[in-house]
């Protein structure tokens, strides 16, 4: 037993081996409970969900009253002094925040889960999944949190990525959206971005997309005239996007029950669409269904 002990002894004059010496003292232990500053944490900024949410008041009343009961957890990338929200969370920290301006002091720290840096492209998914099952989220932003998280695993694994493939990645992760549904969300970001908070899934699906497909392929038959197009709709959708931010702008100044619902008029768009398409190939705005007909018919 002394000859093992003996034996087990570093070398005189060496360094005594450590079982921590590999170890990172400024790296988080995964899913380890902290006190952090609120100071310390802020908002995750590709935090898919942008709108407030609709039970706002209601939630800050009762962490005003009871504290945060369902502990944050938080992550935050390496070699960062700031932490951010993992897969939800941003409303209870802001509210937080507020309530620490006003000065409750039980707000100055928060006992938090730690959560080691997954990269942006996994958090990102996280925070679908959490709005996902409170189902609160839009369909821009969804389309927004998609982009966004292909984009980030594109970067990480070094090489685009089709509808396919974030189809794959976003099962893999719990969150099923499907292809087309996929291919829609990455068809508004391109080309419906003005109009995109007052978008609806089956009005892309089954309105804007074919038609604005139809209208492209008509400004390719007509002599490359595709950008021309674009410029055009860009600015219908602009026109659009003034008119329901007035309207909203106007909703801040009535009381609840005056309100008017800020929604798209979605056959005002379309026929302003056409319009427009319509002066931008030069052909008379009556006849321009037809055309698109005739193009189905025989491409």
């Amino acid at each position: 037993t002394i000859e093992q002990a003996r034996k087990s002894l570093p070398p005189i004059g060496g360094g005594r081996t450590s079982a921590t010496a590999n170890i990172d003292p400024r790296e988080d232990a995964d899913m380890s409970f902290a006190m952090l500053p609120i100071t310390e944490i802020e908002r995750y900024g590709h935090n898919p969900r942008t709108s407030v949410n609709a039970r706002y008041e209601e939630i800050k009343a009762s962490i005003r009253a009871d504290g945060i009961t369902n502990t944050l957890t938080v992550t935050r990338r390496p070699n960062s002094t700031r932490y951010t929200p993992y897969g939800g969370g941003n409303t209870r920290l802001q509210i937080a925040k507020e309530l620490y301006a006003e000065g409750d002091q039980r707000f100055a720290t928060l006992k938090v889960i730690i959560k080691k840096w997954p990269g942006d492209a996994q958090t990102i998914a996280a925070h679908l999944i959490e709005n996902e099952l409170r189902a609160d989220i839009s369909f821009w932003e969804k389309a927004s949190g998609v982009h966004q998280f292909g984009l980030e695993l594109a970067q990480e694994l070094g090489k685009p990525l089709t509808a396919g493939d974030l189809n794959r990645e976003l099962r893999a992760r719990g969150l099923v959206y499907g292809v087309k549904l996929i291919q829609n969300f990455t068809f508004a970001i391109e080309h419906l971005a003005p109009i995109g908070p007052w978008l609806k899934p089956t009005l892309v699906n089954e309105l804007i997309r074919p038609r604005i497909g139809q209208l492209l392929e008509l400004a390719d038959k007509l002599g490359g005239r595709v950008v021309q197009l674009k410029t055009a709709l860009h600015q219908v959708m602009q026109s659009h996007q003034q008119t329901l931010q007035a309207r909203a702008k106007d909703n801040e100044d009535l009381e609840p029950h005056d309100r008017v619902a800020v929604e798209l008029d979605e056959q005002a768009l379309l026929h302003d669409l056409d319009v427009a398409a319509a002066e931008s190939f030069g052909v008379d705005s009556g006849k321009l269904s037809a055309i698109l007909a005739l193009l189905a018919a025989d491409p």
